[in-house]
């Protein structure tokens, strides 16, 4: 079974709802879409699970792209308050108290995170990314940016036209941008799928959602 989350922003308990509900197997696959970390008090600690995990791919988020250039030798402040003002002062106070051997784990691990990942369930071609499909970049103006940059911190519209031939799920932006519906819920688009149920953020409302793709199941931390 293949299953689908993004933006766990640190929160222990909707993650481990979740986790106890899709009863991973070893033989499954799970794709975290970034954003593990930051706002909630413990995203380092289900970093350091998911890690240790052989069955789970963990994409890079805005999240994680600002954590990478405030902790650089060439960081600057402005780096730092940048993800500071995005709630990432938890995760980096939680960071420094670890042993510098898990720091140095820590810090390859998030460096070598991929952007994307292709998966195909029934014949159905889906592309995973956090924010947008990076090659968007070279159809919009921001062409001079990194692209993991691009990537990470893009926000789709409901009307973006996705990859010929792919279904893109995606994470970073809340599915109340796309829909009315309390709670957050699940988005589907014509050709793309938003799985941002808001978590981290402090409104009932929000939830952890997960996808599964076999049979397109879905699962929440909690129902409202």
């Amino acid at each position: 079974m293949i299953y689908v989350m993004s933006d766990i922003h640190g929160d222990r308990d909707k993650f481990e709802k979740i986790m106890k509900k899709i009863e991973l197997k070893p033989d499954d696959k799970l794709y975290v879409l970034g954003d593990i970390i930051d706002r909630g008090k413990d995203g380092i600690g289900i970093l350091l699970d998911l890690m240790k995990m052989d069955n789970a791919i963990v994409l890079l988020g805005n999240h994680e792209w600002m954590f990478l250039n405030a902790i650089k030798p060439t960081a600057n402040m402005n780096d730092i308050k940048l993800w500071y003002r995005n709630y990432g002062n938890v995760t980096h106070d939680a960071y420094l108290n670890l042993p510098s051997e898990t720091q140095k784990q820590i810090h390859e691990f998030i460096l070598h995170m991929p952007l994307t990942a292709e998966v195909t369930v029934n014949d159905n071609n889906y592309l995973l990314v956090h924010g947008a499909p990076p090659e968007m970049q070279y159809k919009l103006y921001a062409t001079c940016i990194p692209e993991k940059e691009f990537s990470t911190w893009t926000r789709l519209s409901a009307n973006d036209i996705m990859p010929k031939g792919k279904t893109v799920i995606f994470g970073h932006t809340p599915t109340d941008e796309y829909q009315s519906c309390i709670p957050l819920s699940i988005w589907y688009g014509a050709d793309k799928i938003g799985i941002d149920c808001g978590c981290g953020h402090p409104h009932p409302a929000c939830r952890l959602s997960c996808l599964r793709l076999d049979d397109m199941i879905e699962f929440y931390s909690n129902e409202i």
